[in-house]
């Protein structure tokens, strides 16, 4: 009987016996059954898999996770123990890494591109209405940048006045885009506080699409890696859990193996 390290289910003692519940439960099956077996210790769920499809090994007792893949291969009784996908993260991040992970993720970048974009629309539309009758905003590309810039620059209650609009329309249009990018910085300014504080109080992962913006690991050859790779979510490998969380260079280390 082939099966491998994975506590609580397979539990090798320093004595070189095993105890666990996956282990219990084989006991007893053999027992009620009147089965004389030898337990074989592999490194890994896939030598254990192989070692059963291949006739090498009768039977496979650990923490197995039934997967269509592996279905193909070997017969699994019935599942006792589910588990969703485990994610460890640090306790104690500190405060500088999550304030620079927050502004360089992709949902700042992204805020930071709509605001943008509505600066751009903006001056757009008051070079439309200023360009035959305002001198700055007149002419073509040197106009729309003139243009471009005070609108920025008015979205920042910075200098405003300066090379303003002169027409009824324009100076509508400029005054509705005064008052809404006041609105805007300022919920775009409560979004980063909020992320922050959220971030500094229960950490980066609160689901799996944060993960999207950490280093992640998982364990090698495990189901775990299996379904990052079907999410498409970059991770690095490792040969055990503790080898994952002993990573300082790891924000979160997925774990989904336990479903037995």
């Amino acid at each position: 009987m082939a099966t491998k390290q994975a506590p609580p289910f397979a539990i090798k003692q320093p004595d070189g016996s095993w105890s666990g519940m996956s282990i219990a439960l084989w006991k007893r099956i053999a027992d009620q059954a009147h089965l004389r077996f030898r337990l074989v210790e592999t490194q890994s769920v896939p030598d254990l898999l192989d070692g059963v499809a291949n006739g090498r090994f009768d039977v496979g007792v650990a923490a197995v996770t039934v997967t269509a893949e592996r279905a193909r291969k070997v017969d699994f009784t019935q599942p006792f123990y589910n588990t969703g996908l485990g994610v460890a993260v640090p306790v104690n991040e500190n405060p500088w890494v999550a304030i620079g992970r927050a502004l360089l993720s992709f949902g700042f970048f992204q805020a930071v591109a709509v605001l943008l974009g509505f600066a751009m629309a903006v001056g757009f539309l008051i070079w439309m209405l200023e360009r035959r009758k305002t001198e700055h905003f007149g002419g073509g590309a040197k106009g729309l940048g003139s243009s471009f810039w005070w609108s920025t620059i008015a979205m920042t209650q910075a200098g405003a006045a300066q090379n303003a609009p002169t027409t009824l329309p324009g100076r509508i249009v400029a005054m509705g885009w005064m008052i809404a990018s006041v609105i805007a910085i300022a919920v775009f300014t409560a979004g980063i506080t909020s992320t922050l504080t959220r971030r500094g109080l229960e950490g980066a992962v609160h689901g799996f699409n944060d993960l999207r913006s950490v280093r992640v690991g998982a364990v090698a050859n495990s189901a775990t890696t299996d379904y990052l790779a079907r999410q498409r979510l970059s991770f690095r490998t490792f040969p055990d859990i503790q080898g994952g969380l002993s990573a300082s260079r790891i924000v979160a280390m997925s774990f989904c193996e336990p479903r037995s």
